[in-house]
């Protein structure tokens, strides 16, 4: 009897990522049977992918095609906890592709990934043991499996109709930006020598802004730190900071532009350091 058509290639695919809680994330499996004219028909085609913790599969999501068309001939038992089809039979040469959607729950862990597994088994003869009238004229005296049965991938030198492919879910992770929104004088941050840094002056206080974005989900432990130029030293402000600082009428000041009074009514942060003498 020639080998069956076993399946060569399996992909397990998601969408891009990163993802944060209450995402879909859209899975892909492609599953090539082997062709050629000394291989048979593989019967009995299970996909199996349970859903990992953390998602919940949406079952009028999936959507299977073969050959690049919609597929017949398959039971779909999809449940919320996973892809669960069974094709009666897979050609030589077919190509079965799957989409399905999962949605990350709240509890998903930011930072993380979520590890999923999709499991592809078949027989080399329909139904538990074969029949007669079946489309290989053969049936097996023994149980699926078992020595004087049909293969089943469920392990052994030639019971190997099985595959599996695996892929990961990225969590996003929280992410933090520093920015400069206010100086005194601000006549001192147009960047005159370097236009990439701006420039300071020996008493100068300087505002900065940090802004950190927490993606949706669970973030079990989040610190902030912001570690000091050597040359600068923390000040406390009320409410309000410099917000309302009129322009510098230092000897040999430049006049405030319209720009640095925008600048200057902008909404200050909270951290703010002053370059000692």
């Amino acid at each position: 009897m020639p080998d069956a058509a076993e399946p060569s290639l399996a992909d397990l695919l998601p969408a891009a990522g990163p993802f944060d809680a209450g995402d879909a994330v859209r899975y892909r499996i492609d599953v090539a049977a082997a062709a050629g004219t000394a291989r048979a028909t593989l019967f009995d085609v299970v996909f199996a992918d349970p859903m990992p913790a953390g998602e919940t599969l949406d079952p009028a999501s999936v959507r299977v095609f073969r050959n690049g068309v919609a597929a017949a001939g398959f039971t779909n038992n999809s449940t919320p906890g996973g892809v669960a089809l069974t094709f009666d039979r897979v050609d030589p040469g077919d190509r079965i592709t799957v989409l399905y959607d999962a949605t990350l729950g709240q509890s998903v862990a930011a930072g993380t990934s979520i590890p999923n597994t999709v499991t592809v088994t078949g027989t080399s003869l329909p139904g538990p043991r074969g029949t007669i009238v079946n489309p290989t004229g053969s049936s097996t005296p023994g149980s699926s499996g078992g020595s004087t049965g049909e293969r089943d991938g469920s392990g052994g030198a030639i019971n190997k109709y099985r595959i599996t492919a695996g892929t990961s879910v990225l969590i996003a992770a929280p992410t933090i930006d520093k920015s400069i929104v206010e100086a005194s004088p601000v006549e001192t941050t147009f960047g005159q020598y370097d236009p990439t840094r701006a420039d300071f002056a020996i008493g100068e206080i300087v505002t900065y802004r940090l802004t950190v974005t927490v993606p949706e989900g669970v973030t079990p432990s989040l610190i902030i730190s912001d570690l000091l130029p050597d040359a600068g030293r923390m000040k406390l402000f009320p409410s309000g900071g410099l917000a309302a600082r009129a322009p510098s009428s230092m000897p040999g000041s430049r006049a405030s532009s319209p720009a640095a009074a925008a600048r200057r009514r902008s909404t200050s942060a909270p951290s703010r350091t002053s370059p000692t003498t």
